[in-house]
């Protein structure tokens, strides 16, 4: 899930750069993964962003995961989208399933955040924030880091992310 609310403004090329990434790391493991960006739709509802399909390849979805950054419009329906990414994933026939979320964790509520994880955990699904900036992804996943870029995704961040794939 890439959070692609207003809050993102001038952090969505990095949030697209770091989205790209992972992606590109998760195509080239053969693991099975979607993009989905997600900002209010009308009425402060969820609304989605498809920007890679499940099935679709990397390389088609390259357009769409190169216009990222025009998505950024809205409000922040995180627990909304949490929800929605966790429901999608138990779905899914894979036996380990990981949701990714890239965020600047912008107004995010700590009771929500307890409830998702605990949801998510009932499923059998790992949460791993990826906050852009500084942020508290950490405050509120088990598995949070914050980058400034994909750059940052080695190292320390890298790390964490292994732990969570475990």
């Amino acid at each position: 899930l890439v959070d692609c609310s207003g809050s993102m403004g001038s952090s969505m090329s990095k949030a697209q750069e770091v989205t790209i990434a992972l992606g590109d790391i998760c195509d080239k493991a053969k693991v099975a993964f979607s993009v989905t960006g997600f900002t209010t739709g009308n009425s402060s509802s969820l609304g989605l962003v498809p920007i890679k399909a499940w099935g679709q390849t990397f390389r088609q979805a390259a357009v769409t995961l190169g216009a990222i950054d025009k998505f950024c419009i809205g409000g922040t329906p995180d627990y909304q989208a949490l929800h929605w990414g966790i429901e999608q994933l138990v779905q899914r026939n894979e036996g380990k399933k990981v949701l990714f979320i890239i965020t600047d964790a912008c107004g995010y509520r700590k009771e929500q955040m307890d409830q998702i994880n605990k949801i998510a955990k009932s499923f059998g699904v790992t949460i791993v924030a990826i906050g852009i900036g500084r942020t508290d992804v950490e405050t509120f996943f088990q598995y949070g880091v914050n980058v400034t870029s994909a750059k940052n995704l080695s190292g320390h961040a890298f790390n964490t992310l292994l732990r969570a794939v475990k």
